[in-house]
């Protein structure tokens, strides 16, 4: 019997930008805003609406997931305006 395994990416970030693509592999990631202002922006669509940028709440996580078999691509999270966010991904 054999065991499958899948290693997590973990990281708390500072006043960056940081850049989710499909290359990185990620098929569920969880965005933790600690402090500070930490905005999500996507360049994916939806017929008849533009996406656009949102401002995360403070203590309020997020969890963006892919379908099966599928990674997640162009997710960018920023807080250069002095924000603190804190990523799992698998």
């Amino acid at each position: 019997m054999g065991f499958k395994s899948q290693s997590i990416f973990t990281g708390t970030f500072t006043n960056t930008t940081v850049s989710i693509v499909e290359a990185m592999g990620l098929s569920v990631i969880s965005i933790n805003p600690i402090s500070g202002t930490v905005s999500l922006t996507s360049t994916g669509s939806v017929p008849g609406l533009t996406s656009g940028t949102i401002t995360l709440t403070v203590g309020q996580p997020v969890l963006i997931s892919a379908d099966s078999g599928y990674t997640l691509d162009s997710i960018t999270i920023n807080s250069t305006s002095g924000g603190v966010f804190a990523i799992l991904g698998k």
